[in-house]
């Protein structure tokens, strides 16, 4: 699995137009073209502002619609998977079975947030499984795990109503127990550098990859950011209550619960 250093890889990236997407193709096109021959962009719409806005840094723009077809990832030596959890079974598994018919070296699949016991995990856990056997030794398959990204984690509905002035825990328990965040720039430099490094020496990466920006309890953030801001954050600890019509059945909440517990 490694790459010979006069052939420079090629880096192709599904759903690189969502908000992780985006910065995540930005850190691979700091590295193009003296790293990376090419960053390929899988879209549905090339004509969309985002993609547009990446195809003028430098990417090249591949107009993808529904399962990923082998011929996409012709030369492709890296497979980075950015698409939500909202994507069927069917055009997530396209990916890595894509990948491997047509000899992709690398594959990074989503989500980069965390793992926990609940409905909402339960397909990326079955997914990286198939992946890895049916890439068996022929394809490396790197699940990287980040814990929350900062740029969502600041939000009402996670609890932190930063204008409000409130934050919740939300199900943690106590409002001292530590959380992983991790900023989405700094995951898409992670993944440049371990792309490199599995392309130089597949057994110099593990199979998983707990990275995180920062380790701060709900506490600790109300003082940071209150001391920014210059505004006192009041802290409050209470369970969570299950809501009806969420994607997973069960509730935002009840996922959020998890996601703190």
């Amino acid at each position: 699995m490694s790459t010979p250093s006069s052939q420079k890889p090629t880096v192709a990236i599904s759903g690189a137009t969502s908000d992780l997407g985006i910065e995540v193709t930005k850190a691979f096109l700091k590295f193009s073209p003296d790293t990376f021959s090419r960053v390929l962009v899988l879209t549905r719409n090339p004509q969309s502002e985002k993609a547009s806005a990446l195809g003028s840094l430098g990417a090249k723009l591949v107009q993808v619609d529904g399962a990923l077809q082998p011929d996409v990832l012709k030369g492709v030596d890296v497979l980075v998977n950015t698409l939500g959890l909202t994507v069927s079974s069917e055009v997530s598994d396209s990916l890595f079975e894509a990948a491997i018919a047509a000899g992709v070296k690398v594959y990074f699949p989503s989500e980069y947030g965390i793992i926990q016991n609940h409905a909402w995990f339960h397909e990326i856990t079955r997914h990286v499984a198939a992946a890895r056997n049916a890439g068996a030794k022929r394809l490396k398959v790197i699940q990287l795990l980040t814990g929350m990204f900062t740029e969502w984690v600041f939000a009402p509905y996670v609890g932190f109503d930063t204008k409000g002035g409130v934050y919740t825990s939300l199900g943690l328990g106590t409002a001292e127990k530590k959380i992983a965040i991790t900023s989405i720039r700094d995951i898409g430099a992670a993944l440049t550098r371990l792309a490199i490094l599995a392309l130089a020496d597949h057994t110099l990466v593990p199979d998983q990859v707990r990275i995180t920006g920062d380790n701060q309890s709900i506490n600790e953030l109300a003082d940071i950011i209150g001391g920014e801001i210059g505004k006192k954050i009041t802290v409050v600890d209470e369970p969570v209550t299950k809501s009806s019509g969420q994607p997973d059945g069960e509730g935002l909440s009840s996922f959020i619960q998890c996601v703190f517990s």
